[in-house]
């Protein structure tokens, strides 16, 4: 398997079909992403923790984080394209803003309400695990969310914690209610761990 951030090689692509027909596909290609559907996004009020940005200061970000697009596939000759004849439309991203080696954070996860409950959201979250997975030395992964630290709340507020937990195999490092700060070791802190467990 490449390394999806080894620019020496293209980077690893997911896709996905419904029963419908309808196919998605997820890439870290950064000619790929759409800024200016990333800019709404981020002036939207769901994504209550940004703002949007000036071009130049939006391209920046993404040329220095490793952005996961979520896009619908079809023929449409008026979108971006990858190869010929296969053509994107971004709805949704996850980002990681990383040094690549050894330590991640999550943040702008989103996805089009029209396109939610599909199971597009844990499919985003195991790509994000298998990129995080493709760095050998990886100490940590972090995100911080809305909610309680307290994961038997229900509602949106507990339903977001398990959500994580379950995808990633994060858990709460520390928080009270409004926000959470969750974390998991990398291939480092396991490997670690299961050499002291064998002395």
């Amino acid at each position: 398997m490449s390394n999806p951030h080894d620019s020496a090689d293209a980077p690893k692509e997911w896709g996905k079909t419904l029963d419908d027909g309808t196919r998605f596909r997820i890439t870290a290609r950064r000619n790929l992403l759409d800024e200016e559907f990333i800019s709404n996004v981020f002036g939207s009020d769901e994504l209550y923790w940004t703002e949007r940005m000036k071009p130049s200061d939006l391209s920046i970000m993404l040329d220095n984080s490793v952005t996961l697009g979520l896009y619908t596939e079809s023929d449409l000759t008026d979108r971006k394209s990858i190869t010929e004849g296969e053509v994107y439309q971004q709805i949704g991203l996850a980002r990681l803003v990383t040094d690549k080696t050894t330590f991640a954070y999550l943040t702008d996860v989103f996805i089009e309400n029209r396109y939610r409950g599909l199971g597009l959201g844990r499919w985003l979250m195991t790509t994000v695990q298998e990129t995080v997975d493709a760095m050998p030395h990886l100490r940590r992964m972090m995100l911080l969310t809305s909610g309680s630290a307290d994961t038997s709340v229900e509602g949106t507020i507990g339903t977001k914690i398990r959500f994580y937990e379950e995808t990633l195999g994060l858990s709460v490092f520390v928080g009270s209610r409004g926000l959470v700060s969750m974390s998991g070791r990398g291939n480092v802190g396991r490997k670690k761990r299961e050499q002291l467990e064998k002395r």
